[in-house]
């Protein structure tokens, strides 16, 4: 999983890709997003983004590997991040599905 936003203009997008155990892949998926105020909140959205992709699958076992370290800490200590609470609220009660 991977996102992109560009300052200039606040546009982002994302994309994933599901492999298997052995690195073959089955299933990916990318997409534009509307206009985000910084990088944390693209990324955020883009994990919200690929996990309800997922579940829409029906895939029940899965692990994620976003390139953000502020998006990592947002989503371990959500309460320390409350600029973003609604998005890590939203990825936290989708997370519960898994």
């Amino acid at each position: 999983m991977n996102s992109s936003w560009i300052n200039a203009s606040r546009m982002c997008g994302g994309s994933w890709i599901l492999r298997d155990h052995q690195g073959k892949a089955h299933f990916y998926a990318r997409d534009i997003f509307l206009p985000d105020d910084n990088k944390i909140v693209a990324k955020l959205r883009c994990i919200l983004w690929a996990a309800q992709s997922l579940y829409d699958i029906r895939v029940t076992d899965v692990e994620f590997w976003p390139q953000c370290g502020a998006a990592i800490k947002a989503l371990n200590n959500s309460h320390d991040w409350p600029k973003y609470r609604s998005p890590l609220f939203r990825i936290m009660r989708l997370r519960q599905r898994f």
